[in-house]
């Protein structure tokens, strides 16, 4: 099962662990990438951070691995290399997924454990890098 009901993804967060979700093809200025989001539980809450990687219609030359695409739609303001942006923490789970869905248009449904957000982009490529994700 690749999906975390709420229960479950609530579960996690507060257990400590991450979740994540692939929400498919963004483009910027002209160019085409990848974006996804996590929610890290810290000290200070839970920290809803977007990320953004760029994609080819070939999964980036064979590259598979969601992590390390090239940087591309959201610079962190201290590093131009780092491909995130920490867009707001919430003060428990539930205010979490539904602050990350509010930001972002992550769907309830389709969270997941970090990680398996490989899984999902190496469906989207073998799908052929459609323009909409999930494909209905």
């Amino acid at each position: 099962m690749r999906y975390l009901v709420e229960a479950f993804a609530v579960g996690a967060l507060r257990r400590g662990a991450e979740i994540e979700q692939f929400l498919g093809p963004k483009e910027h200025n002209g160019e085409r990438g990848v974006a996804w989001v996590e929610i890290w539980p810290r000290e200070q809450g839970y920290v809803i951070t977007l990320y953004g990687g760029a994609d080819r219609a070939d999964g980036y030359q064979g590259q598979r691995n969601l992590y390390e695409l090239p940087p591309f739609l959201y610079p962190h303001e201290d590093d131009e290399d780092m491909p995130f942006c920490e867009l707001g923490i919430a003060s428990e789970p539930l205010g979490a997924l539904e602050l990350a869905e509010s930001l972002t248009g992550a769907v309830r449904s389709r969270w997941m454990n970090r990680g398996l957000g490989m899984d999902e982009y190496a469906d989207y490529v073998r799908a052929g890098s459609p323009s909409a994700w999930p494909v209905s």
